[in-house]
């Protein structure tokens, strides 16, 4: 019987002062504190990946744009000299 097992009473005597002290632990000001901390540092840290996500993208639209310029240009040219103007 599970019951009269000393192991079971000995492991919820253990399971139940550790809940207590984690959460006594997780309640206090410092965890908060703490929590608080590192939800900034979080928001921050997504913030410069957003940013440079953003560097990134506009650095390839500028290459494409780029791109696009010069075989256009080619183009013209090409069709200027077919053309004699």
């Amino acid at each position: 019987m599970i019951l009269g097992s000393s192991k079971f009473w000995v492991g919820m005597i253990v399971g139940t002062v550790a809940g207590a002290i984690m959460y006594r632990c997780a309640t206090s000001k410092r965890a908060k504190e703490l929590c608080a901390a590192i939800r900034a540092n979080m928001e921050e840290t997504q913030g410069c990946m957003l940013n440079n996500a953003r560097e990134k993208a506009a650095d390839a639209a500028v290459k494409i744009a780029d791109t696009i310029a010069d075989k256009a240009a080619e183009a013209r040219e090409k069709v200027h000299a077919y053309t004699g103007k």
